[in-house]
């Protein structure tokens, strides 16, 4: 990752961050900006005030008379302290309400445009490190931007007003002054550069951490923490990774540590000559205590302004770069944008999907998924797809919706290339239930209507009768309101299988025109499994369903079934036409009804023990061809 950015570069990050502020809150940037440049004031008026004072208080020891304006400049130095108390309490108060709202404006807007990213997108572990670093640090390094504004604006303020003052006894202390504290500038620079870049480096093992940690006290994960006892494992595997970052991390800032001390020393001599130069020039000019005095707080206050203001420059340098990652966001969210362009309308009453010449690598693999898959899959009918795993079957549902898009080949829906056609319009017509399904801390009735904002009762009781969970929902205290999850106050703890029927009723949940479901039995009965397969059918009559199942109880009953082996589509055709092909679908039925049915199978099919043997031998030598190209055994 970049750590070092040019004067252009800088400069764009900055209008980006302020950008950023203005957008958040415009009353709020342009309340601490102008509170800011009005407690710039304070301290060269306090230096006056107290010059003043000293003067008039030297003059009534000498003349042995009172006068009330010593008790004046008291008062007026007093009320400049409190409006310093005051600003500063302001100050604070306003900029803890803007850091509320400048977080949550970064976190909803990095968050909307990184759900618009491809998976492909999401592959690349250099664009996920930025994306979590834009949600995670942006929002702080906004505010210290601001602060660095303000703080700047203050100090600029300053300097001036100290400039002024000084120059009045000699301009060239001004020079020694800016030029004293550029040793520190350039330190600290070099600082932040330095630790930018390890928090850049070490940003994936990071989320790495917080994974494990999280996995460690995850209600669903406990059983299986305790039962193989990894508890010790991960927690070695975090503290040596700590404890190999601390001592990195010790030597690093002994190694600054000494530097910054040279730098302080060097710093120190030039103030100590320059208050004898101010000494010197003062005596000679014959010039009062009061303001002999002015002129050391002015030089001490002016190089201390000045060390502020490169030192805001050197936190700002710091904050720039994490604004990278922004950008980086930025850029990427306008590239989807416009890959996706000017889109034309779905038509939910299409008559056919095709794959033509369709071939597909995930991002940082060589190896094709699939490769050259040519065929149509027609609508209004139920097609599945089988296949031993690492067939292809998932990269093949992934591509149809559209969350990659094919290394080579198109899809086209009824002629019209897929990749042309509005995303949003053809995800509002497409359901569908993943192994990996959602688990939300939600009621079950906003697991179900999870897209519907509005969670149309009726709507929701149809899916429940589909998909058989209102046994469920009666059980629970709380009906269909009760929280899921028992990690949260209030919540309970479901099934893996009742998990299931969730997500099979959240995608019956509404009417799509395609519907995809990818091992949606699973971890069902094959009762329950039976029921809802038969109320899936009534209920998807007309539409295009698509099942991903390795359980012949709901393949044979499809309109069109897909055989995948090895990336490619082998055989195509309905139940019977396969089973007369005798070929690999019909090689993999029998063997699952025979493991079943102990050779009622045999029977059914009307074939003898020699030709089973034959059957077993040829399952044999697909197995043995899946393991050795490491998609492992099993038909699914």
């Amino acid at each position: 990752m970049e750590t070092k950015t040019s004067f252009t570069e800088s400069i764009r990050l900055f209008l980006m961050g302020c950008k950023i502020l203005w957008n958040a809150s415009p009353f709020y940037f342009i309340v601490i900006l102008t509170v800011s440049a009005l407690s710039g004031f304070i301290s060269p008026f306090n230096a006056i005030l107290w010059q003043h004072v000293l003067d008039l208080i030297t003059e009534v020891i000498q003349s042995g008379q009172w006068t009330n304006l010593i008790i004046g400049f008291l008062l007026a130095f007093s009320g400049m302290n409190l409006l310093t108390y005051l600003f500063t309490e302001f100050l604070q108060y306003i900029k803890q309400t803007y850091s509320d709202t400048l977080d949550l404006f970064i976190t909803r807007s990095v968050l909307q445009k990184s759900s618009a990213f491809t998976m492909s997108t999401f592959d690349n572990p250099e664009i996920y490190n930025h994306i979590n670093m834009s949600i995670s640090e942006t929002g702080s390094n906004c505010l210290t931007l601001l602060d660095c504004m303000s703080d700047t604006l203050t100090s600029a303020i300053q300097v001036i007003s100290f400039i002024v003052i000084v120059i009045r006894l000699n301009w060239f202390i001004v020079p020694i002054c800016i030029i004293s504290a550029f040793p520190l500038l350039y330190l600290s620079l070099r600082m932040n550069a330095y630790w930018y870049k390890i928090f850049s480096q070490r940003s994936e093992t990071n989320r790495l951490i917080d994974y494990l940690k999280m996995l460690l006290v995850k209600n669903e994960n406990i059983k299986e923490v305790k039962l193989y006892k990894i508890s010790n494992k991960i927690i070695n595997f975090i503290g040596s990774t700590f404890t190999s970052f601390l001592k990195s991390d010790k030597r690093a800032r002994k190694k600054f540590f000494a530097k910054k001390g040279l730098a302080e020393a060097l710093d120190e001599i030039i103030s100590m000559i320059t208050k004898i130069i101010i000494v010197v020039l003062s005596i000679r000019s014959k010039s009062s205590l009061g303001t002999i005095i002015l002129y050391f707080n002015s030089q001490d206050n002016l190089k201390a302004s000045i060390i502020a203001i490169l030192g805001q420059i050197s936190l700002l340098h710091s904050s720039l770069l994490y604004f990278q990652s922004l950008e980086v966001v930025d850029k990427t969210y306008i590239e989807t944008q416009e890959a996706q362009g000017k889109r034309l309308p779905f038509q939910s009453d299409f008559k056919y999907i095709e794959f033509k010449d369709v071939s597909f690598r995930y991002p940082g693999s060589e190896r094709f998924a699939i490769r050259n898959v040519s065929m149509k899959i027609e609508n209004s009918k139920t097609s599945s797809i089988v296949g031993f795993n690492g067939s292809g079957k998932t990269t093949f549902i992934k591509l149809l919706l559209r969350l990659y898009t094919p290394t080579e080949g198109q899809i086209y829906i009824d002629g019209i290339n897929i990749n042309d056609i509005d995303i949003e319009e053809y995800y509002l017509q497409i359901s569908a239930v993943f192994q990996d399904f959602l688990k939300l801390p939600y009621t079950i009735f906003e697991n179900v209507a999870l897209r519907d904002e509005c969670c149309d009762m009726e709507q929701f009781q149809k899916a429940a009768d589909i998909a058989d969970i209102n046994g469920l929902i009666n059980n629970l205290p709380e009906k269909e309101k009760t929280l899921l999850m028992k990690d949260w106050s209030g919540g309970v703890d479901i099934s893996q299988g009742q998990w299931q029927k969730i997500a099979i009723a959240r995608s019956c949940y509404g009417s799509c025109a395609i519907s995809i479901l990818d091992e949606p039995f699973s971890s069902i009965d094959a009762i329950s499994e039976t029921q809802i397969i038969n109320r899936l059918s009534n209920e998807r009559n007309g539409k295009l369903t698509v099942y991903v199942t390795h359980r012949f109880s709901s393949i044979s009953l499809a309109d069109q079934i897909i055989v995948m082996k090895n990336g490619g589509v082998v055989e195509f055709g309905t139940h019977d036409e396969l089973m007369e092909h005798r070929d690999l679908y019909y090689e993999l039925y029998i063997a699952q009804l025979r493991r079943l049915n102990k050779g009622e199978a045999d029977r059914a099919a009307g074939i003898d023990n020699k030709e089973m043997e034959e059957i077993q031998d040829e399952q044999s030598r697909w197995s043995g061809a899946v393991t050795k190209s490491k998609k492992g055994k099993g038909f699914i």
